[in-house]
């Protein structure tokens, strides 16, 4: 059995035959911005807990994005509930992957 001593419960439960390999995949989704430390352990069932470890180590980032214009977005004036479209560029300065969303306006 897998299972992590620190941040959320993962508990993967299984069996190998004698001679068996498996590969299993280990997914990391960080929620904070701070380096990781942890160690994923292997039980044995009815023989003991902690049986084989291995570190885990990361660190999560922000990436860096801007946007142009920067200064604000102008549409002037414009006729109510008919859309004004006006262009934005989003650009992704870092090596890593970057994830946004456009909210539309509340009507209230």
């Amino acid at each position: 059995m897998l299972r992590s001593l620190v941040g959320s419960e993962m508990c993967i439960r299984d069996r190998l035959q004698a001679g068996e390999r498996r590969q299993i995949q280990v997914d990391f989704t960080p929620y904070n911005i701070k380096k990781y430390e942890m160690v994923m352990v292997v039980d044995i069932e009815g023989v003991g807990q902690d049986m084989l470890s291995l570190p885990i180590k990361a660190e999560s980032a922000v990436p860096t994005v801007k946007i142009r214009p920067h200064d604000q977005l102008d549409f002037g004036r414009i006729f109510l509930r008919h859309p004004q479209p006006l262009p934005i560029q989003l650009i992704n300065e870092s090596d890593l992957k970057a994830k946004f969303r456009v909210l539309p306006e509340n009507e209230d």
